[in-house]
């Protein structure tokens, strides 16, 4: 494994990334290269940092699986009958067409993990050689987080729903070494101690000498080089406090998370550091923000999106028949899609449409359709975005009051109507939004899993109103059998 690691920081720690056509880099790959020479330079250090933002691209990562395929069809937001998807919709998790995607899933996150201890390991050595103070906070701090979220995304997976009765149960290994050597399974508890440990360090150092704090995201190129640029596209310290609060409603602590995600928004709105996306922006006639991007806290460059993701999913002419398709169920007048959404005008609802192939209706989403070359989201991947922090907030709060208005901010900037709740409706209001605004980013099996929904749409059925009966194992993945075979601590 190790000298597979290093290859992977190597390759592509040294690619090249293009973001509004400017180069992240400027070296050209060369895996000739040894561990000692990659970070015998600071920018060495950032390019083996890029080249993990570079695997989480992959489609057994952040690219696909973890975002709007595997965890968002296991969360019923697609019509599936015949397909490849059939077990992932059924949670027939032991099913043989299951098999490899878990275990990829598993292997390439552990994969992950071990490059990130690689930069970890070397910013401790490193002692002031070849990092100034700040460079060394901010690789440091972004490696840490990035293991963090990882892990904080295998425990979502194959830990078990955290209750109080259920923290104490074996969960996944923590791994903070970088070799092949075998960590002991933890805990549910114990693996979420040590991501908020980790969060915890990443944001003390992000803290001091992160950017985005007072310059925001700085999406546009610098010719002295944009390694502290494009801090969506980075874990910048908004972002590890997203993480943090995720982290601590997961563990049920709600009183540190409503601490957190308030002080969170206070400063982000302040400073107006990831605004709503404009109307303008979002209906343009030719360059549509289906992404809401200024909005995204947290996103991956993924220039392989279009083929990956929509081509391989979304684009309609792929036809009824395909193995891969991920549609809307019912017609577009009368399906799925209208039960979703509220409000005609809403534009997440603009983003659906229907045509007829071969005789029959596909409802699609176009929200990972590729925009114009030009634009500055073209290669986006959401995985954070602030309108999950409002929701957080409007979850945590006492204060029905407070949680309209987090509840309806997102609402007017999605053209809707505002809606007012009570007690008995609040927790329908947020689940509502929190549904329709997560499409494709793989949050909301989490959410259901977190809650530990008894019933959930029927993706298997094209009825708008069905509904399916689950339970916690639903919820659990197993433990892939490459991990089980060799373990005698099960």
């Amino acid at each position: 494994m190790k000298n597979y690691i290093y290859k992977t920081l190597l390759i592509c720690g040294l690619a090249m990334l293009l973001l509004s056509c400017n180069k992240w880099l400027d070296v050209k790959p060369n895996d000739r290269l040894s561990e000692d020479a990659l970070f015998s330079t600071t920018q060495g250090f950032y390019n083996a940092l890029t080249g993990v933002y570079m695997e989480m691209t992959s489609t057994s990562s952040y690219g696909s699986s973890l975002s709007c395929e595997f965890l968002d069809i296991m969360a019923q937001y697609y019509y599936v009958h015949t397909n490849k998807y059939l077990p992932h919709v059924n949670f027939r998790f032991t099913d043989e067409k299951l098999k490899d995607p878990i275990e990829n899933i598993w292997q390439k996150s552990y994969s992950l993990i071990a490059n990130c201890n690689v930069i970890i390991d070397r910013c401790a050595q490193d002692k002031g050689v070849v990092l100034s103070t700040a460079n060394h906070s901010v690789i440091m701090g972004e490696a840490l987080a990035a293991r963090a979220m990882i892990h904080l995304d295998l425990l979502r997976l194959f830990g078990p729903v955290y209750s109080e009765q259920t923290k104490g149960q074996k969960a996944i290994p923590y791994v903070t070494v970088s070799d092949q050597s075998v960590q002991p399974i933890l805990t549910a508890r114990e693996v979420l101690a040590k991501i908020i440990e980790d969060l915890n360090q990443a944001s003390a150092l992000l803290k001091e000498h992160d950017p985005v704090i007072e310059k925001g995201v700085l999406n546009s190129s610098d010719p002295n080089g944009n390694n502290l640029r494009y801090r969506q596209y980075r874990l910048n310290y908004y972002a590890v406090q997203a993480l943090l609060v995720r982290a601590y409603m997961w563990g049920e602590d709600n009183g540190t998370a409503l601490t957190t995600v308030t002080a969170l928004i206070n400063d982000v709105e302040t400073k107006n550091t990831f605004p709503f996306t404009t109307s303008s922006a979002i209906t343009s006639t030719t360059n549509p923000d289906r992404l809401f991007s200024t909005e995204v806290m947290f996103a991956l460059y993924n220039s392989n999106r279009v083929k990956n993701v929509y081509e391989y999913n979304f684009i309609p002419t792929l036809g009824d028949d395909s193995q891969t398709l991920l549609k809307a169920g019912g017609t577009f007048a009368a399906g799925r899609v209208t039960a979703l959404y509220d409000d005609a005008n809403d534009y997440r609802f603009k983003t659906w449409g229907s045509t007829i192939i071969e005789g029959k209706e596909i409802v699609y989403t176009d929200k990972f359709k590729e925009p114009s070359s030009s634009s500055s989201f073209r290669y986006m991947m959401p995985l954070i975005r602030m309108s999950e922090m409002y929701l957080a907030l409007a979850e945590l709060t006492d204060d029905i009051t407070v949680a309209d208005e987090c509840i309806n901010k997102i609402r007017r900037n999605r053209n809707c109507t505002s809606i007012s709740s009570n007690s008995s409706s609040l927790f329908t209001n947020i689940t509502a939004e929190f549904r329709r605004e997560m499409i494709g980013e793989g949050q909301m099996f989490f959410f259901y899993k977190r809650h530990n929904f008894n019933k959930l749409p029927d993706g298997t059925n094209i009825g708008k109103n069905n509904t399916r009966s689950v339970t916690e194992s639903n919820y659990v993945i197993p433990l892939p059998d490459s991990e089980t075979s060799t373990r005698n601590d099960l």
